[in-house]
């Protein structure tokens, strides 16, 4: 897992830098929808979190895919993972980002998107539960 490091933010830095020459928005813009794609509301809050977790959004959406399954093929199964909440804290405490839901920018609307897609349920339980454990 990567962290937000001082190399990690001079290199976001210099990217910025390299994508301002050929745009006309702000460094400032730029910097901030960096991390926005690291799931941070902007460039401010990203830096504050030196030394936590750090990963792009569309990766840790892909990682929660992989770990959870959609359980309408498994309806009588509990737990499950209904809230825009659990979702969030559940990425958010794999990845160490820190973040809460209300300071979560992208994460926080991954979240909501997935919840809506209907309930979900761990990967790792369902073997389990099938294995008979």
């Amino acid at each position: 897992m990567s962290s937000i490091t001082k190399s990690f933010i001079a290199k976001l830095k210099k990217k910025a830098k390299t994508l301002r020459k050929d745009s006309p928005r702000s460094l400032t813009q730029i910097q901030d929808e960096l991390a926005r794609e690291f799931g941070y509301l902007n460039w401010r809050t990203l830096i504050s979190y030196e030394g936590r977790g750090v990963i792009l959004v569309i990766d840790a959406e892909e990682w929660f895919r992989l770990n959870y399954t959609l359980s309408v093929n498994h309806s009588n199964i509990y737990p499950t993972i209904e809230e825009p909440h659990d979702v969030f804290e559940i990425i958010a405490s794999q990845f160490d980002f820190a973040l809460d839901i209300s300071d979560g920018g992208r994460f926080a609307e991954m979240a909501e998107n997935l919840a809506l897609e209907g309930p979900w349920i761990s990967e790792s339980y369902l073997a389990k539960l099938y294995s008979g454990e």
